[in-house]
């Protein structure tokens, strides 16, 4: 049995390592295309990072706070200055929110048709409705800039989780590299002003990671099934605020499956389900839908498939697609018309052309954007012209110096996480394990559903950690060997 879990998980890691190949040379082919100089600061941070695993460099606990507290205020300074008009599914849920909490019609069928929205929706009328507690001539602006700092506080919490829990996991010199990886990389913050459902995931990706990692046969039976509960809770509701969230559910129960904890496999999978059940009840009971109203106005799961299969897009958004669906009466209908055209598309690509669609075009769109999309969400009418405008966003003044950097930084992250694969063959390491799973998933269900580089953000946790603990396990290596 052994040698069987052995195989399978081998499996997983060539094709985690395959995938991450292809990933990484259609990066490397834009960085000899478009980005000249960006090999310049992949070289630089070579040796920029050679250097501090090699002089085992750390921070003191003295410095550790001041800098998180340096952090937040730059944070805040970003956030404040990129925000944006209130447009796209995060603008609107502010406004339906808004509207809402005031007594004033609002835009019901949106909220039905996407209804993963609805719990975030929910979340913004509750600090709406305390804002106008507290203040009730408050504008919807004003809500915005509270969610902005609600989001900045959020990117705080979820770095010092990221830095601290490396450094019990493994070590200070680690949790460093790491920690510099994060401030380097900008997307990981620059999402601030936009509070919707990538930032806030960040929270539910990282407590399940540190809630697994304190189960061990040391504790009573009892304290760790109140772990793995405490999964179960935290594991539902980011399912409920966005589904991808579920793959940090997923890999752990793969993990457990892996160790033979079979229990603990079903204890985990059986409460989320039964923790989902009672979140959906909840929210029904808040926000009350009628089956009438499903049937008029909801979109079925297939079409999201649907969409990513245009032969007009990269496999993202198209409103033609959406004005195709909305064009059905009944839930049913919709579905039906959805599953028609997937296989008339998928016949009309042929094998080949389905192919490059999924594995090329797509993974292009999704995996090779260095800024994760950000220039194109912060440029969307800005509130105000800044010089951090001018940096990270399309057509900003030095944009493109911008992103020559950012794509140095993100070749230099893709290699530490292809080079995790390599690694962790003979590590096998259950913290880096649990990483390459999620991100494994995401791969392959970014694949068959809509994409957008923006869907990778709350996997960004799992990206870092994997590439810091990369070159730490590589650059430690060389020096034993030097030192021999």
């Amino acid at each position: 049995m052994d040698k069987f879990f052995n195989v399978l998980r081998k499996i997983i890691l060539c094709m985690f390592i395959l995938f991450f190949s292809w990933i990484l040379i259609l990066n490397v082919y834009k960085g000899i295309t478009i980005y000249h100089f960006s090999i310049l600061i992949f070289v630089l941070l070579i040796m920029l990072f050679m250097f501090i695993i090699s002089k085992e460099i750390k921070l003191s606990m003295k410095i550790e706070i001041p800098i998180f507290v340096i952090l937040f205020i730059l944070l805040l300074i970003i956030g404040l200055n990129t925000k944006v008009e209130l447009t796209w599914d995060y603008g609107k849920l502010h406004l339906l929110a808004y509207d809402f909490c005031k007594g004033i019609p609002h835009d019901k069928p949106y909220l039905i048709r996407y209804q993963n929205n609805i719990p975030l929706f929910l979340i913004i009328s509750a600090i709406t409705k305390i804002a106008m507690s507290l203040r009730p001539n408050i504008t919807v602006y004003g809500i915005q800039t509270i969610t902005t700092i609600i989001n900045v506080i959020i990117i705080i919490i979820s770095a010092m989780i990221i830095y601290y829990f490396t450094k019990k996991k493994f070590n200070s010199t680690q949790s460093f590299v790491l920690l510099i990886i994060i401030i380097l990389f900008a997307p990981f913050y620059l999402y601030a002003s936009i509070f919707y459902t990538d930032v806030i995931s960040y929270l539910f990706m990282l407590v399940p990671l540190v809630i697994y990692f304190s189960i061990n046969k040391e504790n009573t039976k009892r304290k760790n099934i109140l772990y793995l509960l405490c999964i179960s809770i935290v594991c539902a509701i980011g399912f409920k605020i966005k589904a991808t969230n579920i793959f940090i559910l997923i890999a752990i129960m793969i993990i457990l499956f892996f160790n033979k904890n079979i229990k603990y496999c079903l204890c985990i999978f059986s409460s989320t389900l039964i923790a989902i059940l009672l979140i959906n009840i909840f929210i029904g009971k808040v926000y009350y839908i009628s089956e009438e109203e499903k049937d008029r106005y909801q979109f079925p799961y297939t079409h999201w498939i649907m969409m990513t299969l245009n032969e007009q897009s990269t496999g993202g958004f198209v409103d033609d697609d959406v004005k195709y669906t909305r064009s059905f009466n009944t839930l049913s209908e919709r579905k039906n018309a959805n599953i028609k055209e997937i296989k008339r598309r998928i016949n009309d690509y042929g094998t080949v052309k389905l192919l490059k669609k999924l594995f090329l075009d797509k993974v292009e769109a999704t995996w090779t954007q260095p800024d994760l999309r950000t220039s194109d969400y912060l440029v969307r009418q800005p509130l105000n012209r800044n010089i951090i405008q001018e940096i990270v966003t399309l057509n900003g003044k030095y944009y493109k110096i911008y992103l020559n950097i950012l794509h140095g930084i993100y070749v230099f992250i893709l290699v530490g996480v292809l080079l995790s694969g390599i690694l962790n063959m003979k590590k096998n390491n259950n913290y880096v394990n649990l990483c390459q799973l999620c991100l494994l998933g995401i791969f392959i269900f970014l694949t068959i559903w809509e994409c957008n580089a923006r869907y990778l953000i709350n996997f960004l946790p799992f990206i870092l950690i994997i590439s810091s603990w990369s070159y730490y396990e590589l650059f430690s290596n060389i020096k034993k060997r030097k030192t021999t």
